[in-house]
């Protein structure tokens, strides 16, 4: 949104037929909707609107009725290519930012690349419009060295998947993806995909800097022609711009390369790096992932710069399932700034203990305060203050981790015995119990109530 809420600005994607279509990397397979490629439709185009809200009044209740008719829209498409769009940012109030992913070209919205624009691989892009009429500023194409194994005449294929910025800087955005091609490792020779971090400077579109990561065979690598490949999906800047964390996906059980430290129970799994931005340098590198898929959703940081994580993972990641049970769940972790520590998967032998330096957890109340107490002789006639009692070791076959000790509770004042007539259920907040009775608030019995 624009600043004061004035305007929404949005893009979206349309596609010329609702067919499914089904490539070589698995998606037939009962697998969810990735973030990578879609399943369904083919050749899309980018439709960017500015829409001025509506407020609503006096009986409107249509939520239809919030929005206006856009002020404007804009179109981008390749001649009968698709374009996917990897995200839409208003960088200040005069100038939103498109990046995305196209085959082909089209005037300074999607410039060319030196390659030929007839061939038929993938090249970011990223488009400023003016955000008062939608009119192209200007245009810019991630153009990358084709990998040393490649001959000259054979493009290389690179996608934009994210975008990211710090809040307050107008003049710097950092783009995420793919490639098999060149950026940074000039001793990369392989045809395989990276994932890469590209810093990228306003009003001109020139480089700052940029990363990249390839990954090396694991002894559980399996699939894709037993290739090594990495797929950057999402970024996200520090308040500050001072660091950037990028995440995607190791394909196939391979291992991120020169990280002996790093290793992978076969499948897909997650990364998560951090780059320091005045060294350009990577502070540390993570690969997590259980025997079963994990794929990479969204990455965010919060107020002390901590990155966190959601995914999906049709393994064991943060709870026990059973065998042959490869449903996907949805999963969320953080990973400390400085170090990268992490909470364990659970096939990792998890279940709340964690990987890296010793983090000191905020305190959690048990799920009820300890009996009250009577205050010894002599004392004032307030409450006794006790400790929450701490948890014990839990039943055999139940999930285990480590104890939580609880900041000490105040107790409630002693109260009459209640009535025998007590119902079992626990309380619901707005329920009322019966007349005569009393809600029976008791510590844990161990059944798991």
């Amino acid at each position: 949104a624009a600043p004061l809420g004035d305007a929404l600005y949005t893009v979206s994607q349309a596609s010329e037929s609702d067919e499914v279509v089904f490539f070589d990397d698995g998606l037939d397979d009962g697998q969810p909707n990735w973030v990578t490629t879609q399943k369904f439709g083919r050749n899309y185009i980018l439709q960017v609107s500015k829409i001025l809200p509506k407020l609503l009044t006096g009986e409107d209740t249509d939520a239809a009725e919030t929005l206006h008719t856009p002020k404007w829209e804009l179109q981008i498409a390749t001649r009968l290519n698709p374009v996917d769009v990897a995200g839409l940012e208003l960088m200040s109030p005069a100038t939103l930012l498109l990046a995305g992913s196209a085959i082909g070209s089209i005037g300074t919205a999607i410039p060319p690349t030196s390659n030929s624009d007839g061939n038929t691989d993938w090249a970011g892009f990223v488009t400023l419009l003016d955000s008062a009429n939608g009119f192209i500023t200007g245009g810019y194409r991630l153009d990358v060295v084709p990998s040393l194994s490649l001959t000259s005449n054979v493009p290389t294929s690179s996608r934009i998947e994210g975008i990211c910025r710090a809040p307050k800087q107008e003049n710097v955005v950092y783009l995420v993806g793919s490639t098999n091609g060149r950026l940074e490792l000039d001793t990369y020779d392989r045809d395989d995909q990276t994932a890469f971090l590209v810093q990228l400077n306003l009003p001109n579109l020139t480089i700052g800097f940029a990363k990249q990561l390839d990954a090396k065979l694991g002894p559980n690598t399996v699939g894709n022609n037993n290739t090594a490949a990495m797929l950057g999906h999402r970024c996200a800047v520090t308040e500050d711009g001072s660091a950037v964390y990028v995440g995607g996906v190791v394909k196939d059980g391979a291992i991120v390369n020169n990280q002996p430290s790093l290793s992978s129970k076969g499948k897909d799994d997650i990364f998560v790096g951090l780059v320091d931005v005045a060294s350009q340098e990577w502070t540390w590198i993570r690969q997590l992932g259980t025997s079963q898929d994990e794929s990479l959703a969204d990455l965010t940081v919060d107020k002390d710069g901590h990155g966190i994580v959601m995914g999906n993972s049709r393994g064991s990641f943060m709870r026990q399932k059973s065998d042959g049970d490869t449903a996907s769940d949805v999963f969320v972790i953080a990973l400390t700034k400085d170090a990268g520590a992490h909470a364990m998967t659970v096939e990792e032998g998890g279940g709340g203990t964690i990987v890296g330096p010793t983090i000191t957890a905020v305190p959690v109340p048990t799920s009820a305060p300890a009996a009250p107490t009577q205050p010894p002789a002599g004392s004032g006639s307030g409450p006794a203050m006790t400790a929450a009692p701490q948890p014990t070791e839990p039943p055999a076959g139940s999930e285990s981790g480590p104890a939580v000790t609880a900041d000490p509770l105040p107790t409630a004042p002693p109260t009459p015995p209640p009535p025998t007539a007590r119902p079992t259920a626990p309380p619901i907040p707005g329920l009322k119990p019966p007349d005569g009775a009393e809600w029976d608030i008791t510590e844990d019995g161990g059944d798991g109530s």
